[in-house]
């Protein structure tokens, strides 16, 4: 009795709809006990999006429960996702959504990751499977000496994700949702190097190149949302207080952030890291210098 409850019990938790069958009212008591026990558990892990023209179902996997799944759908960067597809409704309709995973940071969702069905504009279906996690800002930093010599301010972190020890990459961050691109970025080089500056002090070289139409750089379009904004910070320094930045620890220790930062001479950037977001900023300001446009 007490399985078979269990099982009554999972699978109306996994429906909005109860459907009580007819002349059997003994049958209806049990259903209907057995449908608000499920909601006194936790609801349902099913919704539909009501935004869309056709039906479009999300649900959840066993791991994933109603709450967390609600916090998930609530999710700027799944929100921003929703609207894209709207947006673009033509070359994209999404039928079905499955929350696969939800990470928490804290309190807030940091990273979705969801499987969903989504056909072409000839009806062909896409490959769905999406990493959410929103967008990112990164800063070039360009030290001027007294000299003229310019140097290019870099962190340094023991990477997991690539297992690259002391790996040397752009000042960066992930965006909060409140589209402050420039104040986020201000924040998080304050944090990452010591700097402080104003928003109005950074160049968003990627509004400066693209205005409105991407919302970033996209450096893994295969399997995630993620932009990256990237702004140009540059000073004339004295040259001792250019060196003294030479392996200064930085970072929050309670996110677990240890950051070491270095010198490298700009010129030599291009084959001294392969971080992705220096390459890419450092090409935006090459061409935008040959432009004239700075």
């Amino acid at each position: 009795l007490s399985l078979s409850w269990i099982i009554l019990v999972t699978s109306l938790m996994e429906s909005d709809e109860l459907h009580l069958p007819s002349g059997n009212f003994l049958q209806c008591v049990c259903l209907l006990s057995a449908f608000l026990l499920g909601l006194a558990l936790g609801g349902s892990r099913r919704r539909r999006l009501s935004a869309f023209a056709g039906p479009v179902l999300v649900d959840a996997e066993a791991n994933v429960s109603p709450g967390l799944l609600q916090q998930a759908l609530s999710f700027v960067p799944f929100q921003d996702w929703l609207r894209k597809l709207q947006r673009h409704r033509d070359s994209f309709r999404l039928q079905r959504v499955t929350v696969q995973s939800v990470d928490m940071f804290g309190k807030k969702v940091g990273f979705v990751k969801l499987k969903s069905e989504v056909y072409d504009r000839d009806g062909d279906p896409l490959a769905g499977i999406c990493f959410l996690r929103g967008g990112s800002v990164a800063v070039l930093v360009i030290l001027e000496s007294d000299s003229g010599k310019e140097y290019c301010l870099q962190v340094r972190i023991d990477n997991v994700c690539t297992v690259q020890p002391q790996f040397m990459a752009l000042p960066a961050g992930m965006l909060d949702g409140n589209g402050d691109f420039g104040g986020a970025m201000a924040r998080e080089m304050e944090e990452e190097t010591g700097i402080r500056c104003d928003a109005k002090n950074l160049l968003d070289m990627t509004a400066l190149v693209y205005g409105e139409e991407f919302e970033g750089m996209y450096p893994s379009v295969g399997a995630c949302d993620e932009f990256i904004r990237l702004f140009l910070f540059r000073r004339k320094m004295r040259q001792e207080e250019i060196l003294s930045l030479e392996g200064k620890l930085m970072g929050l220790r309670e996110e677990n952030e240890k950051i070491k930062l270095c010198l490298v001479p700009l010129a030599d950037l291009w084959h001294l890291s392969p971080d992705a977001k220096g390459l890419c900023a450092l090409l935006l300001y090459s061409k935008l210098k040959e432009a004239g446009r700075l």
